[in-house]
């Protein structure tokens, strides 16, 4: 996860303004960046984050990061070989999708998305 901080009130706005902070994800928490900081390259306006070689962390610079993560154990992010760029582009969503057929009916989806929890929603299976 990368997320990119305004200040402004809409999302309408913030496409207008220029960010104040940079927020990356990691193991156990994160790392943060004042937009006008040298922490973050850019690309033009766009942040440089490299994430991490069969990882979901992100970090500022292409490194070998040891011991990253406490809890699991020692390990090791491995940001050196980061070779596809991704310019993403801002879309503003709805604030309710307009039907179960809309691109972003994704929204009302109100179980969990991670693998290791029961969802609150089930599916029935066929019994054998």
């Amino acid at each position: 996860m990368v997320q990119i901080d305004f200040r402004a009130s809409t999302a309408e706005q913030a496409l207008h303004t220029e960010p104040y902070q940079i927020d990356l994800s990691q193991h156990g928490g994160g790392e943060q960046a004042a937009w006008t900081s040298g922490t973050m390259k850019k690309d033009g306006t766009h942040p440089r984050v490299y994430v991490a070689t069969g990882s979901h962390a992100n970090y500022f610079g292409n490194a070998l990061y040891l011991g990253r993560s406490a809890s699991a154990g020692f390990g090791c992010d491995d940001t050196r070989q980061a070779t596809e760029a991704v310019r993403a582009q801002a879309v503003i969503l709805p604030d309710i999708p307009s039907s179960a057929t809309s691109p972003f009916a994704w929204l009302a989806f109100r179980g969990r998305w991670d693998r290791r929890s029961r969802a609150s929603t089930t599916v029935p299976r066929a019994r054998p």
